[in-house]
């Protein structure tokens, strides 16, 4: 059965832009499960008109070539986010599997979101998607202040503005631009030969 009226209304969605955002909090720290099973731990951050961004941590494959890097880094990026909420010292969690650790970091980080505000940095990711960096510094507590603030924005690192959509791995559907027939291929010498 199909019904319309007045109690049917469209829905707006609100993110954020890229840049620094301040008044922003940690509304929600979970364990999830994709739809191919893999578990993710979701960080749910919203800003003081609604706006919302969520940084997912995912669990290093073991047969990874890099994995110690991408657990190192891991692990910094999530004692980053924590500390945001409990002193450093009491960031001490060792666990089995990826699960554990992350009902772990939920248990000692949940009680307290509710406590600080934020001020976050975001960017595009590399599939032009507003997202939290991969690298510290991305998230401080409001307490510190603004001229004090370690979170910048890189001109020369950090994607502040969208790809125009050329490259195929942007995940966007558009297909990549074929010089016209005749046109010099890119990098070739321009010499003006015929042939």
């Amino acid at each position: 059965m199909y019904s319309l009226d007045q109690s049917v209304q469209e829905e707006s969605n609100n993110y954020f832009s890229v840049g620094i955002h301040e008044a922003v909090t940690l509304k929600d720290i979970s364990l999830e499960t994709a739809s191919n099973g893999n578990p993710y731990l979701k960080f749910h951050f919203e800003g003081d008109k609604g706006e919302q961004v969520s940084h997912t941590e995912w669990p290093i494959a073991k047969d990874d070539a890099n994995f110690e890097k991408k657990v190192k880094n891991f692990l910094i990026r999530i004692k980053h986010i924590c500390t945001k909420f409990v002193p450093a010292e009491a960031v001490n969690i060792s666990a089995p599997t990826f699960e554990d650790f992350a009902n772990q970091v939920i248990a000692m980080v949940k009680p307290n979101i509710h406590k600080t505000k934020l001020r976050i940095k975001l960017v595009y990711n590399y599939r032009n998607y507003v997202s939290i960096p991969k690298y510290v510094p991305f998230v401080e507590a409001m307490s510190v202040t603004a001229d004090k603030s370690r979170l910048k924005i890189d001109p020369g690192f950090d994607k502040m503005e969208k790809e125009d959509g050329d490259d195929p791995q942007l995940g966007n559907g558009a297909a990549p631009k074929t010089p016209p027939v005749g046109a010099q291929a890119p990098g070739a010498p321009n010499d003006d030969m015929p042939f």
